[in-house]
């Protein structure tokens, strides 16, 4: 193989890594700004915002976070990379926003 070829392979390498941790850095944030727009009662509408790779999740979660933060480490640790679907749902069967105008 050519020293170019060579070059050239690890440039592609490189670029998909920068790509990759770009668009989870760009997901992430999204995320969060998801997250922390959530109204707080209990915590438990900010627990239950669950993502996952390629699919939906499904079922509600027992957990509360009125920070968000909890939240906010599961999606790092689910979420897959640049060329994954990665939706973010809110899995609870009723939320009612109590904010007035």
């Amino acid at each position: 193989m050519s020293s170019f070829a060579v070059d050239v392979g690890k440039w592609a390498i490189k670029s998909e890594k920068a790509v990759d941790q770009t668009v989870r850095a760009i997901t992430f944030a999204l995320f969060s700004e998801v997250i922390d727009s959530t109204p707080v009662d209990t915590g438990r509408l900010k627990g239950n915002w669950q993502v996952s790779v390629g699919s939906p999740a499904s079922g509600t979660l027992t957990t509360t976070d009125e920070s968000g933060a909890k939240t906010k480490a599961n999606i790092l640790v689910g979420m897959g990379g640049w060329v994954s679907l990665i939706p973010i749902l809110l899995c609870r069967p009723i939320a009612r926003y109590r904010g007035g105008r």
